[in-house]
Formats: structure tokens, C-alpha cells, sequence
């Protein structure tokens, strides 16, 4: 139920978003490291996995840098939906934004740590698999997946008897 910001500045929560397999990258947006990289071998996949986005899945990528605003993650989502080479609505693909206090609430949630190194943060390079219910179903790490990987880890959440949420 922690309150975040959209691409488009209103409250959200990750809760409220989450209503079918969701695949969960977190990132920050002025990364000069392997975050845009993750994002890109995310958009790889997307243009291949043979899954409808927004009725099978949706992605949500949440910065955890207090410092980026709903209007850069507006541009970030902007940037990376225009590499599609499918047709991908962009209420699949959701960026947001939050406090320090509401992005570590979350990421502690589904086990992705990250600390400040001075202005830059070191982090895993993941992308986090969650269930309709919220729960956390796999994890994926690296910069770049096979589609049949990640479809498979969006299809088996469905198996998941999912009673029980996390967020």
C-alpha cells in the first residue's frame, strides 16, 4: 500500500497496479552503469516473448533514487516504448517513482538490495517475476533474457497457488 508516483505524477500503489503477472525491474533513472542496459535487454525480450502485454503480463519498473520525478520516468517510458517493435499499449509498461523510504519499503519486500555510493547506487541486475497477488514467484538476473525464459516465469505464476500477498 506504499504510495509512489506514475509516469504521469499521480499516487499510485504498487498493490493497486498489480492484478495479473507482473515482471518487476528495479532501476534508477540517471544510472551511468548497467540500468539502462537491464532496460534495454528488457524492451529485447518484450519485442519477442510471444504474450500479449496487458492482458498475460505487464512490466513495472520502479526507480529507487528519490531524486527522479514522475516527469523523467514519463520520459524514460516515452525513450523506451518508442524501441518496440510490436504493438505495446503503454499501460503495460508503468514507470514510477517514490520517497527513499516508500522505494527501500519495496524492495526490501521482494529481496532486492541496493546501497548509495555516493551519488550512484550499487545494485543487482535483476528482473523480479511477481504473481497477481503480489507475491514473488523467480527471479532473473543479468542485463539480457531469452523470451522463452521469461515466458515461462510469467505462464508458472499462474500454477502458483497464490493465498498469501507480500505488497
Amino acid at each position: 500500500d506504499t504510495m509512489l508516483k506514475d509516469e504521469d505524477g499521480k499516487d499510485v500503489s504498487l498493490r493497486g497496479l498489480i492484478d495479473k503477472p507482473t515482471i518487476l525491474t528495479l532501476n534508477y533513472f540517471r544510472c551511468t552503469g548497467l540500468c539502462t542496459p537491464l532496460l534495454n535487454g528488457v524492451v529485447d525480450f518484450l519485442n519477442q516473448i510471444g504474450l500479449e502485454p496487458g492482458k498475460d503480463f505487464q512490466v513495472v519498473t520502479l526507480s529507487f533514487d528519490p531524486s527522479d520525478t514522475p516527469e523523467i520516468a514519463h520520459q524514460k517510458r516515452a525513450n523506451y516504448l518508442k524501441q518496440m517493435k510490436r504493438q505495446y499499449p503503454p499501460s503495460a509498461w508503468r514507470f514510477l517513482t517514490g520517497e527513499a523510504q516508500a522505494s527501500r519499503k519495496i524492495a526490501d519486500s521482494v529481496g532486492f538490495n541496493y546501497r548509495a555510493e555516493g551519488d550512484q547506487f550499487v545494485h543487482p541486475e535483476a528482473i523480479i517475476v511477481l504473481t497477481p497477488k503480489g507475491m514473488v514467484s523467480r527471479y532473473l538476473y543479468g542485463i539480457s533474457f531469452l523470451p522463452a525464459d521469461v515466458s515461462m516465469a510469467v505462464r508458472e505464476v499462474i500454477l502458483i497457488p497464490s493465498t498469501a500477498s507480500i505488497l
